[in-house]
């Protein structure tokens, strides 16, 4: 997180193009002119380091200090910082690659003046630009390839053959690093295995005063007269009684192009678009690797997710394993107190029995006979449920105390559930 002066950024973008001043900072250019804005320090007007280069007389703005101190502190907190290590490792590999292999600056000859037509579309944009040219064969002044199978691209048709020519290379780019193109009906995909990009490429309008054509200003002349007839009491209930409202603005297409990513890309670049040095066309390279690197953070976001929901599940599956441990325990404690109890109720009736059995039997009473009777079958049935098989048995059929106990958990209890009241 670099600290530095006025001075200290006043010297950098007067010595160094914005670009490249912000990407050591790693941020973008607009975000470094909107930090001197904002503590007042004067930056190149646009065209300076153009007009610089080809050796005309250029004016610096002068530095004019300032007491607050708060404006001389200027810190600036990198985009990249919050950019996972394996993102920025493929931003960097692919901005290397590109400065190793520029043996022809695409910017001074790929102008939307200068491209070609396509004659063989790349497979996944062929039918998008099928669709645009039999648009613009229409002249209908907007072409659109919307729908299954399509790109999902609306523009004027004076740019159809540039969008065709920018998709194309797009496209092809993408094979280059692995990544597929798929259209998605009103937009279009990068995709790697499960991860996808979705992103649109639009086209800049613009709001015009509308300018009444020939037709619109004889309708008007003639409702105008109408409204004159009625005016003298002369009725006219004919079909041109109403007439629709010319707008007051057109939208029209300005020609400039843009591409959007969809979604949060946590400090990485989302968007390209025309500039005066520079068109989408220049710059396809960078946006593979946008859209790449958006991809891979996805990836990440997606494995952490994964992991999140396999953790949860540990989780839940330890809790569920503790619930069953309770749950037996109570049923281990419910038996023994039974036994005792059982063993108890043994010792009385034999102690009963053995007292008073005798005693009944000479009395030749039938009532008490058959209660002592009854007695020594009760006492037979509790002695049968403490012998040892059979409460073996019982203990391996309820699984109380197994040799493998499948409810034993090796990192002991699972933290308790949160309670959110």
């Amino acid at each position: 997180m670099p600290t530095l002066t006025r001075q200290e950024i006043y010297d950098l973008v007067w010595s160094t193009p914005m670009t490249k001043a912000a990407e050591s900072f790693g941020i973008s250019d607009v975000g470094l002119a909107k930090i001197c804005d904002r503590h007042r320090v004067p930056t190149p007007q646009r065209g300076y380091w153009a007009k610089k280069e080809a050796g005309k007389k250029v004016k610096q703005t002068i530095f004019v200090k300032v007491d607050d101190p708060l404006l001389d502190r200027i810190v600036i907190n990198p985009s990249h910082d919050s950019i996972p290590e394996p993102v920025r490792e493929v931003i960097e590999k692919r901005r290397a690659e590109r400065k190793a292999s520029r043996p022809v600056q695409l910017k001074a000859i790929l102008t939307p003046s200068t491209i070609e037509p396509v004659t063989e579309p790349h497979p996944a944009i062929r039918a998008t630009a099928l669709v645009l040219r039999r648009a613009q064969a229409l002249k209908s002044g907007v072409a659109e390839a919307i729908g299954p199978g399509l790109c999902g691209i609306s523009i004027g048709v004076k740019s159809v053959e540039r969008i065709i020519f920018i998709l194309d290379r797009l496209a092809r780019a993408c094979d280059g690093h692995a990544i597929s193109l798929v259209a998605k009906n009103d937009r279009m995909a990068a995709v790697v295995g499960s991860d996808e990009a979705t992103f649109v490429i639009n086209e800049k309008r613009k709001q015009i005063e509308h300018v009444l054509t020939e037709a619109e200003i004889a309708a008007e002349a003639k409702h105008r007269k109408r409204n004159e007839r009625i005016g003298r009491n002369r009725f006219d209930w004919d079909n041109d009684y109403f007439i629709a409202v010319p707008p007051k603005f057109d939208i029209i297409r300005t020609g400039e192009l843009g591409l959007q990513i969809y979604g949060w890309g946590e400090g990485l670049r989302r968007n390209w678009k025309d500039g005066k040095t520079q068109t989408l066309e220049t710059m396809i390279d960078k946006i593979v690797t946008g859209l790449e690197a958006y991809i891979v953070t996805l990836k990440l976001r997606r494995e952490a997710d994964e992991r999140a929901e396999a953790e949860q599940n540990e989780l839940e599956r330890r809790r569920g394993l503790s619930k069953a441990r309770r749950e037996r325990e109570s049923q281990r404690k419910r038996l023994i107190h039974k036994i005792i109890r059982t063993e108890r109720e043994v010792a009385q009736l034999r102690e009963w029995i053995s007292t008073y059995g005798k005693g009944v039997t000479s009395t030749n009473d039938a009532d008490l006979i058959r209660m002592v009777d009854w007695a020594q079958e009760r006492l037979a049935a509790l002695q049968e449920n403490l012998n040892p098989f059979n409460l073996s048995e019982q203990l391996r059929t309820r699984k109380l105390f197994p040799e493998v106990d499948e409810l034993d958990d090796p990192l002991g209890e699972p933290p308790p559930e949160r309670q959110w009241y």
